[in-house]
This record gives C-alpha cells, sequence and structure tokens, in this order.
C-alpha cells in the first residue's frame, strides 16, 4: 500500500488517535511497539484492513455511544447507592451526552478530511514527538527493499521532524 494511502486510512479510522499526518507519521515511524513491520518495503499491520469512510463514522458513533452507556451505568450504581442525587445524576449525563456530542463531531470532521490531513504536519495541543530508538524505531530498521514512496516519506518526516523540534523545543518527548 502507498505511504500516503495508509496515513489517509489510519487518520479515517482511528481520528481521535491520529487527527493529522503529523501524528501517523510519528506513529509509524518512531513508536516502537507500534504494531507494523517492515514487510516487502512498506509497513504493514497485522490485521489492518482499510474501511470505507461511512463504516468508520459508525464506528466513532457506536464507541462513544458504548462510552456513554458505560457512564450512565456508572451514575446509576452511585444514584442507586445514595452517592449522588437525581439532579446530579441528571446534570453528569446532561454533561457527558454534550462532550460526547462534541467528540463526535470532531472525530466525523477528521474521517471527512482525511484526504487532506494527511498532508497536514502541525502539532496539535498536546502532541510531542515520540523520541527515537536506534535499532528499535523504523526510520532507524529500513529494509533494503523499501519502496521510494516509502523512503521519501521519511525523509520529509524527518526534515519536518527536525524543523520543527528547532522551532518549538518542547515538542521534543521528555523536554
Amino acid at each position: 500500500m502507498k505511504l500516503k494511502t495508509l496515513v489517509k486510512h489510519l487518520i479515517m479510522q482511528w481520528p481521535g488517535l491520529f487527527p493529522n499526518a503529523l501524528s501517523v507519521y510519528d506513529h509509524l515511524f518512531y513508536v516502537i511497539g507500534n504494531g507494523f513491520s517492515w514487510k516487502n518495503g512498506e509497513l504493514h499491520e497485522i490485521g489492518f484492513k482499510t474501511k470505507t469512510k461511512e463504516h468508520c463514522i459508525q464506528n466513532v458513533i457506536d464507541d462513544y455511544n458504548e462510552r456513554l452507556n458505560n457512564r450512565i451505568e456508572e451514575l446509576n450504581k452511585m444514584k442507586n447507592d445514595g452517592k449522588i442525587d437525581e439532579e446530579s445524576f441528571n446534570k453528569c449525563i446532561e454533561l457527558h451526552k454534550a462532550r460526547y456530542a462534541k467528540n463526535i463531531e470532531k472525530e466525523i470532521y477528521i474521517i471527512e478530511h482525511a484526504k487532506e490531513l494527511s498532508e497536514d504536519f502541525t502539532p496539535f495541543e498536546g502532541f510531542r514527538f515520540y523520541p527515537i530508538c536506534e535499532g528499535y524505531s523504523k526510520c532507524t530498521t529500513i529494509p533494503d527493499d523499501i519502496k521510494p514512496d516509502w523512503l521519501d516519506g521519511i525523509n520529509k518526516y524527518n526534515k519536518i521532524r527536525k524543523k520543527l523540534i528547532k522551532e518549538n523545543p518542547e515538542l521534543e518527548e521528555g523536554k
């Protein structure tokens, strides 16, 4: 699979984890134990299957609905145990519904704009670069048969990474 295609699909499938290209490239090339390994000159994830945009959106909605239902169960138990009253129970549920609705909206936006975001290397709130681990990070274990688009991607990302760290030293993990 072409690197750009994989980046777009990872953004679509995990918009909360990968809101743009910066996070995907860092995960693919620097994070150790990331579930990807080199095969035929490309990184492959065991069991990775691309999904349609509609499927990814439905996954986001289902995930947040499950989280909300779990939270409501927890709050019900607290209410039944007398730890919170009815008014607090209702307020908590409304707060969670509002927060989850906002998160769903944000993640659906990311899914719908995955193609553009797969070219976006802008640092976002809370982002930190993963430290390089010589011999473990995929950018240090490049195979001889690496495909040209993958090598270009690593080189491009390393230049962007160096520039961003120089401009924003706080983005470097451990700084």
